[in-house]
């Protein structure tokens, strides 16, 4: 079985290196990327099985990077923010976010997610 592959955007360097652990010890192919101008190139020319997205990053606002990335694929992407209120959510649910969870969060919370 091949591993499914993830991208993780979020320009907290510890948050992306304890996820970055975590998943690949549950056999997940990661990369990262801290901002929005870099992850808009990366999915340029790669596609993932799943986008993790953080809501506010340098140069860019999460909400965005989904539409790109739902104008061009069916990857499924999870918003993964401090921005934790329900009309937050609402809104990045009707921007065609397929989940969303706030920070703080627990690693298991975000794989049960993945799942």
């Amino acid at each position: 079985m091949m591993s499914k592959s993830i991208l993780i955007i979020d320009d907290d360097k510890r948050l992306r290196e304890l996820l970055e652990d975590y998943l690949k010890e549950k056999k997940y192919k990661i990369y990262l990327c801290d901002d929005f101008s870099s992850a808009n190139e990366i999915l340029q020319y790669f596609f993932f099985d799943l986008v993790i997205v953080d809501r506010m990053m340098p140069g860019g606002d999460g909400i965005d990077l989904i539409q790109i990335i739902k104008n061009k694929s069916y990857t499924p992407v999870i918003m993964l923010t401090a921005m934790g209120e329900t009309l937050r959510k609402i809104e990045g649910l009707k921007k065609k976010a397929d989940d969303y969870v706030a920070k703080p969060f627990e690693p298991e919370e975000l794989y049960a997610n993945i799942k």
